[in-house]
């Protein structure tokens, strides 16, 4: 109804790949992560090895799905900082989404310092570890955190 293409062009192929466990190889520990958006909004993840799962938390509750009242869980967790600013007095957001900048990939109770890269806003994020190779994903969902340059995220 507001005249979004919902179809990718022909021959268009995902950037991501996929792997049963894309736990950072030479990441270090990272079974609860709070990652601070800033202005009292922070989400926590915690890491379940059993299901080897993230469940999202946030405002000192379990983040829930609103179609099943489900916690919120996902295989991976992405950290993207960039500039961000306040564009009108309503409070929305705007932010840098092209360039180049720094991260975190987390998956399998890991976590490692990524680059992530754009080339301009019709291409796809594409993240890096700082041995250059490509981020692996666990399969399943991914939850992507856009926090400003002065944000935080701490591990434990």
């Amino acid at each position: 109804d507001c005249g979004y293409d919902l179809t990718h062009d022909s021959g268009y192929s995902v950037n991501m790949k996929f792997t049963e466990d894309g736990a950072p190889s030479a990441g270090s520990a990272a079974s609860d992560i709070t990652v601070d958006f800033g202005s009292g909004k922070a989400t926590s993840f915690s890491y379940d090895a059993s299901d080897k799962s993230y469940y999202a938390s946030q405002y000192d509750a379990a983040y829930t799905d609103g179609n099943d009242d489900t916690q919120v869980s996902v295989k991976n967790v992405v950290v993207i900082q960039t500039s961000v600013w306040t564009m009108d007095d309503y409070g929305r957001l705007d932010m840098v989404l092209t360039g180049t900048g720094s991260g975190y990939f987390m998956s399998g109770g890991k976590y490692e310092e990524i680059t992530w890269s754009r080339a301009d806003d019709d291409s796809q994020f594409e993240f890096t570890y700082a041995d250059g190779s490509e981020v692996e994903y666990t399969v399943g969902q991914t939850y992507y955190c856009i926090i400003s340059e002065s944000g935080g995220v701490t591990f434990a």
